[in-house]
């Protein structure tokens, strides 16, 4: 049995040039919305961690409640996306 905590081992990228990669793609595109005054200066900019988080968060609970307490992932995704928008937005 596989636990996401043994990722590194099995050599599954976690933690490659890829993620790191998407992250600093990730914080450039805040940055550039701050600079542009589209998004306010605040410490969720320095966190690109924060706007995967619920994706991955998705699919744990797909994995684990998903029979019996159904994600409605497209409205998820939604919500996630008004709220990281009205914590950024000027």
């Amino acid at each position: 049995m596989f636990h996401v905590g043994e990722g590194p081992s099995y050599g599954l990228g976690f933690g490659t040039d890829q993620n790191v990669g998407g992250l600093a793609v990730l914080r450039l595109i805040v940055w550039r919305g701050i600079a542009k005054g589209e998004f306010r200066a605040s410490p969720a900019a320095d966190f690109p961690h924060l706007l995967l988080a619920p994706c991955k968060l998705s699919v744990t609970w797909q994995l684990l409640f998903g029979e019996h307490h159904k994600l409605d992932v497209p409205r998820y995704a939604e919500a996630h996306v008004e709220f990281v928008l009205s914590a950024l937005r000027v």
